[in-house]
């Protein structure tokens, strides 16, 4: 960003900063302070308003860290120069991958040995997000299509998609004693189950 016509370069700002006296006065040649402001100043930046947020994602769909979502936080200065108190509040939202459609996301060029750490640390983490789901009341469910009677088959939790269940397909779900779960197929539903009281179940087609 800081490449940006839009804004001064860092060599600018910082000048800019040094020829202000108010600031100048504020912050010592060279401090981690001065540099701040001229970071701030020649980078992309946006102005605090009532009732609105700035949004941004920190990885691209395929999961690959997205590096311009680096960012920070800019000192608040007042007309005279004097420092003011910042408040502010983050909100992190997590995108959990949906498999099983067009759009999900996809890890092409993980292969080899990347692939296998990143297998190995999903089992881990499931393994104890399972854990945590099983204090918690939440039942572990598998839906499997092994019969291939219906090939074009979809799973529905009640009305809301959630994934395709074609010949040789699963899922692994956390859901709750009485959710009912739907399979259509060219839009009618041919299996429903209602979720039971055991801790892990499965149904199959």
């Amino acid at each position: 960003y800081q490449n940006d016509t839009t804004f001064p370069s860092y060599a600018d700002a910082l000048s800019q900063v040094r020829a202000d006296s108010h600031l100048s006065s504020l912050f010592e040649p060279n401090s981690w302070q001065e540099k701040m402001v001229a970071e701030c100043r020649s980078s992309l930046h946006t102005h605090p308003s009532r009732a609105k947020a700035v949004l941004f994602y920190s990885q691209h769909p395929d999961g690959r860290p997205d590096k311009r979502s680096k960012h920070g936080g800019c000192p608040v200065l007042d007309d005279g120069g004097g420092e003011q108190p910042k408040w502010a509040a983050n909100l992190w939202v997590w995108n959990a991958p949906r498999m099983g459609y067009p759009e999900a996301p996809n890890k092409e060029g993980w292969s080899g040995e990347k692939a296998k750490k990143s297998k190995s640390k999903k089992v881990k983490e499931g393994t104890k997000k399972e854990e945590a789901a099983a204090a918690d009341g939440q039942k572990l469910v598998v839906f499997a299509n092994k019969g291939g009677k219906y090939v074009d088959a979809k799973l529905y939790y009640e009305d809301t998609y959630w994934g395709d269940l074609g010949e040789g397909d699963s899922h692994r779900v956390n859901s709750f004693a009485g959710h009912v779960w739907r399979v259509k197929a060219r839009e009618e539903t041919v299996e429903e189950w209602t979720v039971g009281s055991e801790p892990e179940q499965s149904f199959n087609i």
